[in-house]
């Protein structure tokens, strides 16, 4: 049992797997049970994948119904600001009319200077159209906005603890494909379109069989590992991203920042908070912003 765990887990040394590969070849018994335990696994993936879409449908329901319902208050609102507005303010005359009374008005009447008076209530709409011209300013300037939080992963489990993880995820989550700085391409090309695409699941399928052909490396261990988070199996992720240490800045950053991640997806929200924090205090990293603002939240 523990060999077919190490060998279908890739953890075993290259002579060992050569050793079992060899057992393998020269026992049907063994390659019978070997099928057995790959489609037990692949029946535990399918099951896990369909629990997350089942979740991932139920959220964008409820984001559809939430926006309706926010469409029809500010219509509503909107509704009675008009309504308000014509029942008690005087409604200003057409500027057409305005004109024609100012043609027809004789030039020496007296009362010319009074009928302009009257139309003095024209101005304080101006007054007002000022400060919504300020605010709109003000909103250009600040226009250095983190981007939109992206759907987060299904979590296992309930209760307080879940639900509290499931809100902090709701409003840090990013994960970026394909990472900067990095492209898969060869044997990876399949599974690159799949992950394009977010097809997780089918993804890491592709990823499992050819870890059994492939020698372990860096891009089939990041590329695992970004599976694994997408599909809420944090624990496991930090594990494969664990193993590609040594890359090139962005892609080393990008992967800090997917750590952080990791561990409040496993429930360590204490560990996180250390991640971010260690992110947020280097003014050079690629996801300081991303970090400053999962501080804030955290805490």
């Amino acid at each position: 049992m523990e060999d077919f765990d190490k060998y279908l887990s890739g953890e075993m040394s290259d002579g060992e797997r050569q050793q079992f590969e060899q057992a393998l070849a020269d026992d049907p018994v063994l390659q019978a049970e070997l099928q057995v335990r790959v489609g037990l696994r692949q029946l535990r993936l399918e099951k896990k994948v369909r629990e997350v879409s089942t979740a991932r449908m139920a959220w964008e329901r409820k984001r559809i119904w939430r926006r309706i319902l926010l469409g029809f208050a500010i219509a509503g609102l909107f509704g009675l600001a008009i309504f308000i507005w014509f029942n008690t303010g005087k409604t200003p005359p057409p500027p057409s009319n305005i004109q024609e009374t100012e043609q027809e008005t004789p030039v020496g009447d007296p009362l010319q200077p009074a009928e302009k008076e009257k139309n003095v209530p024209v101005l304080p709409e101006e007054k007002t159209r000022k400060p919504k011209r300020q605010d709109i300013a003000e909103a250009q300037q600040s226009n250095d906005q983190l981007p939109a939080p992206q759907v987060f992963p299904n979590l296992r489990g309930e209760g307080a603890a879940a639900t509290e993880i499931k809100n902090l995820l709701d409003q840090i989550w990013y994960a970026q494909y394909p990472p900067s700085g990095m492209k898969p391409t060869g044997v990876f090309a399949e599974a690159d379109a799949l992950l394009m695409e977010q097809e997780y699941e089918k993804a890491y399928a592709k990823l499992q069989r050819l870890e059994r052909k492939l020698p372990e490396n860096d891009t089939l261990n990041i590329l695992k590992g970004y599976c694994l988070m997408n599909l809420g199996e944090g624990t496991e992720a930090l594990r494969y991203f664990g193993g590609a240490e040594e890359q090139p800045l962005p892609v080393r950053q990008l992967l800090e920042w997917y750590r952080g991640q990791c561990l409040l997806l496993s429930g360590d929200k204490a560990g996180a908070l250390a991640a971010f924090k260690a992110i947020a205090g280097n003014p050079g990293h690629g996801y300081q912003r991303h970090s400053k603002n999962a501080v804030r939240i955290l805490e």
